[in-house]
């Protein structure tokens, strides 16, 4: 339901404090100011007390319908009002008995309620200017006696008294108590948003305690998580070390038996078993040395098993050319042990087969990174492949092993016979 005085003043979400008494006051001056005028009119005042007094209601109605609906408040318009109040009422001053009539009155009414309007630092401001003004009106009718005009008769003066006396008291109660309700409003306001303030400090603080505790608790979790890591990391490099162990063990046991056959189909085969097995155990000796237990220096497994093998048929270390280009020369291992065995295949078909009639024979192993998840292998030889050797390797077990892997790496297996051979694995999307 809507007051009288949020109708005058305006709501407290549209306008701050000071605008809402200036409105009510500006409205009020201006009732005062018509009321006033007619008294003076209806106790037979001077003419030059009357017309000022409506021209003053007039300019009090235009500042209040500026600042109450055009939503219009500035240090500029409160400045012009005062001013406007001290012309007015300084001209009436000399027609309405001077320091005997009511002017003054109203001049230390309106005072006080503009030092309810204006900013702080302008509060020294306006008093200076009100005060000055009621001193300066004194000192002119000490010195100027004559132009004061006094009440016709003593009824008259008592009865602009009297009418002044209760409509200021009236007006200046109406405004103390607008300015006392929005101040009360505006301290219930901000006790209120203090205390939720509290409350949300409060909350916060006990949600910092929770994170505080959840964070000890969390701090607690990744060392126990970091331990068990651990423990997984060195259980896991304590197996891929008894994995290579154990192959070692099968591919000296392999060795011993391929000696003791004589050259044929099973000594081949076993000496191609036990390479295999060499090159996988290669791989696990590299993974239990290594930090991450499933990361493959791929540069340096792929040195050490091309070196391996070419010492294993005879031939000197830098017969093969291996030149590694991968994301820190790092391979997972699911991908490390079918290249190892493709290189190994490839690798010791041309020792076979190639190298017989070669010589300088060469080996060229190229691994290349092509994108983030993809690579490019190119095993190439300078051997002289006859017919029936070349036969012999397309048939041989190796060569469908090495089509098993490049399967299991999702890759494209081309073959190219120039001058010697070209094979070339590319991986692709699956």
């Amino acid at each position: 339901m809507n007051t009288p005085q949020f109708l005058i003043g305006g709501s407290k979400k549209e306008f701050v404090l000071e605008h809402r008494i200036f409105n009510t006051s500006s409205f009020l001056i201006t009732v005062f100011a018509l009321i006033a005028s007619t008294l003076n009119w209806i106790i037979d005042l001077d003419i030059n007390t009357i017309w000022p007094g409506y021209a003053g209601a007039v300019a009090s109605g235009i500042i209040y319908y500026l600042a109450r609906f055009k939503n219009y408040f500035s240090d500029a318009l409160v400045f012009c009002y005062v001013v406007l109040t001290m012309i007015i009422l300084g001209g009436i001053y000399f027609y309405n008995a001077g320091s005997e009539g009511t002017i003054i009155y109203l001049l230390i009414m309106l005072l006080n309620i503009y030092l309810l309007v204006v900013k702080p630092r302008y509060l020294l401001l306006v008093f200076s200017i009100l005060a000055g003004t009621i001193f300066l009106l004194l000192i002119l009718e000490f010195l100027y006696p004559q132009y004061i005009l006094g009440y016709a008769d003593r009824t008259s003066a008592i009865l602009d008294h009297i009418g002044t006396l209760f409509v200021s008291m009236l007006f200046t109660t109406f405004v103390i108590a607008a300015f006392r309700n929005g101040y009360i409003h505006e301290r219930n306001t901000v006790l209120k948003q203090n205390k939720d303030l509290q409350e949300l400090n409060k909350q916060i603080d006990e949600q910092k305690d929770e994170l505080e505790k959840r964070a000890v608790e969390l701090q607690y979790a990744v060392e126990a998580a970091g331990e068990k890591n651990e423990r997984i990391e060195t259980l896991l490099k304590e197996l891929h070390h008894r994995v290579k162990n154990n192959m070692q063990v099968i591919s000296g046991l392999l060795s011993l038996q391929s000696n003791r056959l004589e050259e044929g189909m099973a000594k081949e085969s076993l000496e191609a078993s036990r390479t295999r097995i060499e090159a996988m155990s290669m791989i696990h000796k590299g993974l239990y040395q290594e930090q991450d237990a499933d990361i493959v220096q791929i540069k340096d497994y792929l040195v050490s098993l091309n070196e391996s093998l070419a010492c294993s048929f005879g031939f000197e270390k830098n017969v093969i050319d291996t030149n590694v280009n991968m994301n820190d020369n790092k391979l997972d291992i699911d991908r490390a042990i079918p290249v190892g065995l493709i290189v190994n295949e490839l690798v010791t078909n041309a020792f076979k087969y190639a190298f017989q009639h070669t010589k300088s024979p060469k080996v060229k192993v190229d691994l290349q990174q092509t994108s983030d998840h993809h690579f490019k292998l190119s095993v190439s030889d300078n051997g002289n492949w006859t017919a029936g050797k070349e036969n012999d390797r397309k048939n041989s077990f190796g060569l469908k092993l090495v089509h098993i892997l490049a399967g299991q790496l999702n890759a494209d297996l081309n073959v190219k016979q120039e001058n010697g051979s070209t094979f070339i694995l590319q991986t692709r999307d699956k």
